[in-house]
């Protein structure tokens, strides 16, 4: 499904070219009988194995033990 032959990957590689892939995806249910009360939003962070300061990357938080990072975003996609 995320992978570049899957649904996922497919749309992400049309809108953002050959060099990427998804690394996660969250999805839910968010239809009027579902009583969500959130409004919509980007989570952008991803999970990686270790924290290694990077340029562009953060801010870095750790839950439940697994370290998560904002990557560099450009909205000019």
């Amino acid at each position: 499904m995320l992978g570049e032959g899957g649904p996922v990957g497919a749309v992400a590689k049309t809108l953002l070219g050959a060099g990427v892939q998804p690394v996660r995806v969250v999805l839910f249910d968010k239809n009027d009988a579902a009583g969500w009360v959130l409004g919509w939003h980007q989570d952008r962070t991803i999970t990686v194995r270790q924290r290694i300061d990077v340029s562009g990357f953060g801010p870095w938080t750790v839950k439940q033990g697994i370290v998560h990072v904002e990557p560099p975003f450009s909205g000019n996609r």
